[in-house]
């Protein structure tokens, strides 16, 4: 087994493309090689990557990332007694906040739990 810090450069709509950091080969991989890590993972972030006799078997995003809300519900009078509300991160992933948090708010979210 072998572990590489790779950089996620985009999504060409059939493979995400990343980048080895320290011999700038790239490597497309599919959604499904990815796995649940597609959704934590954005433009210019580095992941660490295994790989077995060449070919990469796991992607791994940071343990936290800072995500900018891109879309949440508004709030409403009475919201702020402690609930959570969905909210779509810039990644595309969908994930529980706090009421007073807003579009546009960076927020930190663990990758293993959301």
């Amino acid at each position: 087994l072998q572990q590489k810090t790779m950089q996620f450069l985009y999504d060409d709509g059939e493979m995400l493309q990343f980048m080895d950091n320290d011999t700038y080969d790239q490597i497309g991989l599919t959604p499904d090689q990815v796995g649940d890590a597609e959704k934590w993972i954005i433009d210019g972030m580095n992941v660490d990557m295994m790989f077995f006799k060449g070919e990469a078997i796991t992607v791994e995003p940071p343990m936290t990332v800072e995500m900018k809300v891109v879309e949440t519900p508004p709030n409403f009078k009475g919201d702020s007694q402690g609930g959570k509300k969905p909210a779509t991160i810039e990644s595309g992933a969908v994930v529980q906040i706090p009421f007073h948090i807003v579009e546009g708010d960076m927020i930190k979210c663990d990758t293993r739990t959301g």
